[in-house]
């Protein structure tokens, strides 16, 4: 409709709706990262400068030396040197890597070779603190960290928990156009035009993730970045739920129906006699069947 097409069948048309989806989805196309929303703000006002924001990576690189002491094992696995991000074609990829981001965080809260196969990765999603910090504290007393560990990794976990959940936890997308991070594109328009295959098959070609991990360690500016919101599922989950629950208007609506409670009351009755009923008619069956065996 957009393009006046009235027959994909023709030749033209279908030159035509190649190389429109061409233009909008790969040469004047995004790339998308996936980002924590506490970050916002900063990143509206001041770009992205990959790796360069507030964070606690100092105090980490100490967490994965006290784990290393008691354990042999390296918990902690990021490269906390290396300044880049990544950014997708794929908005789902980009979806997942905002909910669970920083990964590192994630990553160290619910490690199933640390914790074991019980821990509940959920809880990340669902923002139980409580719930991931059970699994740590157990797992911190049955290796026997002392007490100033202890302290150190508790209050470090806090601190990042809380400086995650500054505002309000979204699915939050930036989207940069892919020119400004990535000139080395070897998908031309020329390989979709002469492809003979059924013109849905090449569209969808054209619409599937061709780039995963782009990485990118050069600061964009927040005149570059377009940003998109979505709700968390399981908070979206909890507000509809509490909106059925205090509905004041279906309240209201209830209320000026006014319901007989004299029926209600006379239909718990018929319920008791109903429920009544069957126990004996059950207990009938069952003297029937004890006197049918006794001959």
């Amino acid at each position: 409709v957009k393009l006046d097409v009235h027959d994909v069948e023709v030749e033209a048309s279908r030159r035509k709706i190649i190389t429109f989806i061409y233009n909008e989805y790969i040469s004047q196309g995004y790339f998308i990262h996936g980002f924590n929303t506490s970050y916002y703000d900063s990143i509206k006002e001041e770009g992205m400068i990959p790796e360069f924001y507030q964070n606690y990576y100092e105090r980490f690189l100490e967490a994965r030396v006290i784990f290393e002491k008691y354990t042999k094992k390296s918990i902690i696995q990021k490269d906390f040197t290396n300044n880049q991000i990544f950014f997708t074609d794929d908005v789902l990829r980009g979806c997942y890597y905002s909910m669970y981001a920083p990964m590192f965080f994630y990553e160290f809260l619910t490690n199933e070779d640390i914790y074991g196969k019980h821990i509940r990765k959920e809880y990340y999603m669902m923002d139980d603190y409580d719930g991931l910090l059970g699994c740590l504290k157990k797992y911190m007393s049955n290796n026997l960290f002392n007490e100033d560990d202890r302290k150190f990794i508790l209050d470090l976990v806090r601190d990042e928990w809380d400086l995650l959940h500054r505002k309000d936890k979204k699915i939050s997308l930036l989207f940069v156009k892919r020119k400004k991070i990535f000139n080395d594109e070897h998908i031309t328009l020329k390989d979709f035009l002469d492809d003979d295959s059924d013109l849905y098959d090449v569209v969808d070609r054209l619409l599937s993730s061709k780039r995963n991990n782009v990485y990118c360690s050069e600061p964009i500016s927040s005149e570059d970045i377009q940003f998109i919101h979505f709700e968390p599922y399981y908070q979206k989950k909890e507000k509809e739920e509490v909106v059925i629950e205090t509905d004041e208007e279906e309240y209201n609506r209830y209320k000026e129906e006014e319901i007989n409670l004299e029926f209600t009351n006379v239909y718990g009755k018929v319920s008791f006699l109903l429920l009544l009923g069957s126990l004996f008619v059950s207990l009938g069956v069952i003297i029937s069947i004890f006197l049918a065996l006794r001959g």
